[in-house]
């Protein structure tokens, strides 16, 4: 798989939050890129796995995602020790990310 590195950022305002997604090779000039960056406080900068869910919905770490054979979301996360996305479950425990039947529901940010 050929996955662009990509970061989302969170940025808070009255109305809410502003998100803007940025492509890794965009970072070094984020100031004169990103119309915001000098106007509104950074509440989160988050990655994207470089998967999408079965609605086509591009998947970022802190994700809330619902696989459609279960009943309550995920978290999705980056395992260091596996060097990988992965979604964590309620125990605490984790598991793979099987992309394709799952549903991005909201996210923890």
């Amino acid at each position: 798989m050929n996955r662009e590195i990509r970061f989302e950022y969170g940025f808070e305002s009255v109305n809410g939050t502003v998100k803007k997604v940025y492509h890794l090779h965009e970072i070094p000039n984020i100031q004169q890129k990103c119309d915001v960056w000098n106007v509104l406080p950074i509440k989160y900068v988050r990655q994207s796995t470089g998967l999408k869910d079965k609605n086509g919905t591009e998947i970022f770490e802190g994700d809330l995602v619902q696989h459609d054979a279960w009943n309550y979301p995920f978290e999705v996360i980056f395992n260091d020790d596996k060097a990988r996305f992965v979604c964590k479950l309620q125990t605490g425990l984790t598991q793979y990310i099987d992309y394709e039947r799952l549903v991005v529901v909201g996210s923890v940010v």
